[in-house]
């Protein structure tokens, strides 16, 4: 499970896992269960908020790599 918390103006949030792609969410979702992944990989983690003129800065977010 990974949880968020919400960005004022946020139209919607992406999740970018290497190897396996992008996760769309509304704006009203601050968690979600990601199932598309297999034990003992490693991945990275992009998260972004999409507002109706910008993206937020993906350096500027939490990036976590799980095992």
């Amino acid at each position: 499970i990974v949880h968020w918390a919400p960005i004022a103006n946020a139209e919607s949030y992406v999740l970018t896992i290497s190897g396996v792609g992008e996760h769309v969410f509304s704006s009203e979702t601050h968690s979600a269960t990601i199932s598309d992944l297999e034990p003992s990989t490693e991945y990275d983690f992009h998260w972004v908020a999409r507002m109706s003129s910008a993206t937020t800065d993906p350096s500027l977010a939490s990036q976590i790599t799980a095992h």
